[in-house]
């Protein structure tokens, strides 16, 4: 199982949460199988900016391997200097931010606000792309507030040159309301030839096993389903190999 030149003990990713994936979560995260872990979502302009706490986030561990670091940002030019910056740090791949529906970020110009500007997608991921030798993937929403254009957003981020697309099945307006859309992950995966990562509504092995056989996405992220039970992970992966649900304490 591999993102790019990026191997991969488990086809499980730890998603990217504000104020929760920290080093130590990432770790206990990664000790029960989660495959790839993520930091907390950078801004790029604080990056430049070498703002401390920022980096702070941006510390790797030996025992994480391989871990991707979140980056947003709008401006071009710091995206790709940031990006630089987070692969001298020794991040194994840098993921860029195209969901975040935090109005703090929208206002910006940066998370989902950029799914209405589908030219500025591919002219930051290829720019970042060419600015770095790891793997560069991309974690989108299915759009702002509807749906119309995600497959159009997950082809373009394939045309710039992303390794992977991770896809939370829901819009922005949504938040985390709702049930999320598998289908429109199933579409996806249908239309894109580099690796889809299946996202939403994972709180169960047999929640991860149904995305699987229902969508084909090569991989799975575990987001709010980790926060108070991190050993969903083991679970999974036993229930992935073995067909058996044995719940365990962390």
């Amino acid at each position: 199982m591999n993102i790019g030149n990026v191997s991969l003990k488990s086809n499980l990713v730890m998603a990217p949460m504000a104020g929760i994936t920290d080093i130590a979560f990432r770790l206990i995260c990664k000790k029960y199988g989660a495959g790839l872990v993520y930091t907390e979502m950078v801004n790029s302009e604080a990056i430049v900016r070498n703002n401390k706490s920022t980096f702070k986030k941006m510390n790797i561990c030996r025992d994480e391997r391989p871990v991707a670091v979140q980056l947003f940002g709008a401006k071009i030019d710091s995206l790709c200097k940031s990006a630089k910056i987070i692969e001298e740090k020794g991040a194994d791949i840098i993921d860029f931010n195209l969901g975040c529906p935090d109005q703090k970020v929208i206002r910006q110009g940066a998370g989902a606000a950029l799914l209405k500007r589908p030219t500025r997608i591919k002219e930051i991921i290829s720019g970042i792309v060419n600015s770095v030798n790891i793997p560069v993937t991309a974690k989108m929403r299915l759009g702002i507030n509807d749906k119309k254009d995600f497959l159009k957003t997950a082809r373009i981020i394939e045309e710039a040159g992303a390794s992977a697309i991770a896809v939370h099945g829901r819009t922005a307006k949504q938040g985390y309301s709702g049930k999320a859309d598998w289908d429109a992950i199933k579409q996806i995966k249908e239309k894109v030839n580099i690796p889809v990562i299946g996202n939403g509504d994972i709180f169960s092995a047999l929640d991860a096993k149904k995305m699987i056989e229902y969508t084909k996405c090569d991989f799975v992220m575990v987001g709010r389903g980790a926060m108070t039970n991190p050993s969903l992970f083991k679970e999974i992966n036993d229930y992935l190999k073995k067909g058996v649900i044995k719940k365990i304490s962390a």
